[in-house]
């Protein structure tokens, strides 16, 4: 049996045990097992990863670094990213079940390009002089960073999400405090022992995991987080944003969509059998197909076609996997037995090829 791994949270470029001493588990879906525990944080916990943050801005060397350098501790986390891809690939796929496929590439490419890109731009933010008509005023505008950033992330795709808040954030000057999915937490976390290579100023990033109620309401209600930026479910959207409106802070969303794909009785089904299935296996796991609706009477002849293109056996009633780490399909095993009551996995065999559908029940 292999060794569990215990997680720290991270705060002002240190590890720290959770003040409460309580961790959550993290199963890998594709075999069932718990492989890593969790640290489940609370309020002091928040306090200490906000109160860093807070003094990498007002007083630590990031809120008083020229532009350029940030520019260039940007490229730097970029490199270091990019350089351990396979790694961030790996842990995700133990703590979400997406493919490594679908996450290795990209880490060395257009998703680290976001730090190259968003580092020239980082000298780039320029004010300017207003034009006014009243006599002896001097009108300008200039641009500047919020402070401390809260960044709420997904369980489908925590590190691309990360990428995509965190290469802005920081470049505008801000610091920031991550709180992951505690469906997946463990990529995000491994991703910062990977960044103390980049010797990143204390307290630009922090770290802090757990539960919507008990460490992202207060996270986002800390009277020194200034923004946040919330990629997630609708219900926790929904949570989120009246959180923040207590203290009217500006919040962005991103919420999970439904868009079913939806076939009508004059379908071709020859052509959709295989085509809307890849779109929604490949969707799924996170950027937008979430459903699909099909004309009552073609659902059998649907289905059929679909179990032929595929090499589908439809077995409903029994959960066996292989990981997708070794079998790296374009089929997967979803997130396992906490995201929902019952689960739809696409599971693979030695042949990579897929043999059943199976449905699993709390």
């Amino acid at each position: 049996m292999s060794e569990i791994q215990t997680y720290k949270f991270y705060a002002g470029n240190k590890w720290h045990n959770p003040s409460s001493e309580k961790y959550f588990e993290s199963e890998d879906p594709s075999i069932g097992k718990v492989w890593a525990r969790v640290p489940d944080c609370n309020e002091k916990d928040i306090n200490l990863a906000v109160s860093s943050a807070k003094h990498a801005y007002y007083d630590g060397p990031y809120g008083k670094m020229h532009p350029a350098e940030r520019g260039r501790t940007l490229n730097r986390i970029g490199d270091i990213i990019a350089k351990n891809a396979e790694r961030i690939g790996q842990i995700e796929t133990k703590d979400n079940g997406k493919l490594p496929k679908n996450i290795t590439p990209s880490l060395t490419s257009w998703q680290t390009e976001s730090f190259y890109y968003y580092a020239g731009m980082c000298d780039k933010y320029e004010g300017r002089l207003i034009p006014s008509e009243v006599p002896n005023m001097h009108n300008y505008l200039k641009w500047e960073p919020f402070g401390v950033v809260a960044l709420i992330l997904p369980w489908n795709s925590p590190i691309g999400t990360l990428i995509w808040k965190l290469a802005p954030a920081i470049a505008a000057g801000n610091t920031v405090v991550i709180k992951p999915s505690e469906r997946a937490s463990c990529s995000t976390l491994e991703l910062m022992k990977i960044l103390e290579e980049a010797d990143l100023p204390e307290g630009l990033i922090n770290v802090v995991t757990g539960f919507g109620p008990t460490t992202g309401a207060p996270l986002i209600e800390h009277q020194d987080v200034r923004m946040i930026s919330f990629t997630g479910g609708t219900k926790g959207g929904s949570a989120a944003s009246l959180s923040a409106s207590k203290n009217v802070k500006p919040i962005i969303m991103e919420l999970g969509g439904k868009s079913p794909q939806i076939i009508f009785k004059d379908a071709d089904l020859t052509f959709n059998g295989h085509k809307i299935h890849y779109d929604n296996d490949y969707t799924k796991n996170y950027e937008g197909h979430m459903g699909l609706l099909v004309h009552a009477p073609l659902q059998a002849t649907y289905l059929l076609n679909l179990a032929r293109k595929n090499k589908i056996e439809f077995n409903y009633f029994e959960y066996k996997a292989t990981a997708p780490l070794v079998y790296n399909n374009n089929f997967y095993v979803e997130i396992g037995k906490n995201q929902d009551d019952e689960i739809i996995g696409r599971i693979l065999n030695e042949k990579q090829e897929i043999t059943m559908i199976a449905k699993y029940k709390k």
